[in-house]
């Protein structure tokens, strides 16, 4: 989603109805901290487990534009819902040096953070540093690749997580035809 594209589709319709998707695969988790569970044995050992909420959003996943925002500088923030809930979704902002609309990512402390509902999610979009433990997003991760690209939706495995766009359009050209009588000295 470029602002080219936003400014051109916006004179013949509303964004709102295009169908967006992610440029990569990224993958949310959150520690849930009051979601412990725990025992301890007869040795008096203690086993805990802590719950994990794990987010796959795959390049091949549609997503619906819920809200779009005009920022100070003049560009667009899209907020792109990409499940059933619409308070849960990713914010996109436009940055002019890549022509491109870009995830919204908070550093903290080395790494990269989204907001996604209510709560403050890790997003990582690297699968090689997905882990063994995610082996159904490292499988996702590779079908949604096949399934993107068969649906014509490119993955791009290079840059940031941005805003694609998917649009059918169609062009129907009308002319105008004159021919001009000519013109006498007088």
């Amino acid at each position: 989603m470029t602002h080219g594209i936003h400014l051109a589709a916006s004179r013949v319709g509303e964004v709102e109805k295009f169908q967006y998707y992610i440029s990569r695969n990224v993958l949310l988790t959150r520690k849930l901290d009051d979601d412990i569970e725990g025992s301890i044995d007869e040795n008096g050992k203690m086993k805990i487990t802590q719950n994990t909420d794990i987010i796959q959003i795959t390049s091949n996943t549609k997503g619906v534009l819920i809200k779009k925002t005009i920022m100070p500088n003049g560009y667009y923030e899209y907020n792109v819902c990409f499940g059933a809930d619409d308070s849960k979704f990713l914010c996109f902002q436009y940055e002019k040096k890549y022509d491109k609309a870009y995830l919204v990512l908070q550093k903290i402390a080395g790494d990269y953070y989204v907001k996604y509902g209510n709560h403050l999610y890790r997003v990582e979009w690297d699968p090689d540093q997905l882990g063994e433990k995610k082996a159904q997003a490292k499988s996702d991760e590779f079908w949604s690749k096949f399934s993107g690209w068969w649906n014509g939706i490119t993955y791009d495995g290079e840059s940031d997580p941005y805003l694609l766009v998917k649009m059918n359009v169609k062009i129907k050209q009308k002319e105008k035809y004159q021919k001009e009588t000519g013109r006498s000295v007088k």
